[in-house]
C-alpha cells in the first residue's frame, strides 16, 4: 500500500514562495465542471494558454503543450493562472516534465477542493478579494499569497528536466522548484510519486536530420537523430533539442498540508466553518 510523503506537522513558509506576478490576459477554464454546455468555449479558451508561443510542428514543447491542452483542460487551467512558473519550466534548455492530473483525478478532489482551487483561480487571474477581508492593502496582500500558493500547486507538478520513467527510477526522488518527492516502483511494476499512481508517460523529442561526409567531404549519408543524439537518449547525456515529457497521474502531487495553508491563509471565514475538518 503506497502512501503520501507529507510528515505530520508539516509547515509552509510563505517567505519562500514566489513574488505577485501580474494576472494573465485571458480567462481559464473553470475547474469545476460547467452547468451547462459549453465545451467549445472552454476548449477555446484554454488552449489560449499556448496560442502565444508558435513553434514548428516538429518542436518537441510545442507538440507536449498542445498535447497537454487537450488531454488534461483543467491542470492547464491551473497553468494558465501561473505564468511565471510556466515560463520558469519553459526556460529550460533541457526540456522539462509534467505531471498532469487526470480529469477524474480533479473530479477525485470533491465540490470542497475544487471550489477553493476555482476561487483561488478567480482571485488571482480577476484580481477579486472575497474572503481576504476589507481594505486595499489587505486585498492586494492575500490576493499575492494565493498567487503564491496557488503557484505553488502548480510547481510541484513540474520539473525543469526532462525525467522519464527510467531515470524516477533509477533515482528514486523527483526534484522540483518547491521540493523533492518520493518515487516508489511497485512489484507489478506500477509507478508511484509522492504516493500518486502515475498512469502513463508520453515523451516528445525534437528530432533532425543529420549528415554525414568523410574526409574528402563525400555524404555517407543521413540518420535522422533525435534530442540525444544517434545511439544515445538525453538520459545518457547526449547532445541536442529538448525532451519534454508528460506524465499521467491519478492524483494532484501536492501535500495535504498546502491545501490547509489555503484554507488558514487565504480563506480564513472558511477555515473557521470547517475547523478540525481535515
Amino acid at each position: 500500500m503506497m502512501t503520501s510523503s507529507t510528515t505530520p506537522g508539516q509547515t509552509i513558509s510563505l517567505a519562500s514562495f514566489a513574488l505577485p506576478f501580474p494576472p494573465p490576459p485571458f480567462s481559464p477554464r473553470r475547474l469545476r465542471p460547467p452547468t451547462t454546455s459549453s465545451s467549445s468555449s472552454s476548449s477555446s479558451s484554454t488552449s489560449a494558454l499556448f496560442e502565444s508561443y508558435p513553434y514548428p510542428p516538429s518542436h518537441s514543447r510545442d507538440r507536449a503543450e498542445s498535447y497537454l491542452s487537450e488531454s488534461y483542460p483543467r491542470f492547464c487551467a491551473l497553468l494558465s493562472a501561473c505564468p511565471a512558473a510556466l515560463d520558469r519550466m519553459r526556460e529550460s534548455t533541457s526540456g522539462y516534465a509534467v505531471f498532469a492530473p487526470s480529469e477524474s483525478a480533479f473530479d477525485g478532489l470533491g465540490d470542497e477542493r475544487l471550489g477553493l482551487l476555482d476561487a483561488a483561480i478567480e482571485r488571482c487571474v480577476g484580481g477579486g478579494g472575497g474572503g481576504g477581508g476589507g481594505g486595499g492593502t489587505t486585498t492586494t496582500t492575500t490576493n499575492a499569497m494565493t498567487a503564491a500558493l496557488l503557484s505553488t500547486v502548480v510547481e510541484y507538478h513540474m520539473v525543469s528536466a526532462p525525467m522519464t520513467s527510467e531515470i524516477m527510477t533509477a533515482y528514486g526522488v523527483v526534484t522540483t522548484s518547491v521540493g523533492e518527492m518520493p518515487v516508489e516502483v511497485a512489484a507489478d511494476g506500477t509507478m508511484y510519486v509522492n504516493g500518486v499512481r502515475v498512469v502513463r508517460s508520453y515523451q516528445f523529442e525534437e528530432r533532425s536530420i543529420v549528415e554525414y561526409r568523410d574526409g574528402r567531404g563525400n555524404s555517407l549519408g543521413t540518420v535522422e537523430e533525435g534530442a540525444g543524439g544517434r545511439g544515445g537518449g538525453a538520459a545518457a547525456g547526449g547532445g541536442g533539442g529538448r525532451v519534454c515529457v508528460v506524465h499521467e497521474v491519478d492524483g494532484l502531487l501536492c501535500p495535504d498540508e498546502l491545501w490547509r495553508v489555503m484554507y488558514d491563509q487565504v480563506f480564513p471565514s472558511a477555515a473557521e466553518a470547517r475547523h478540525g475538518a481535515m
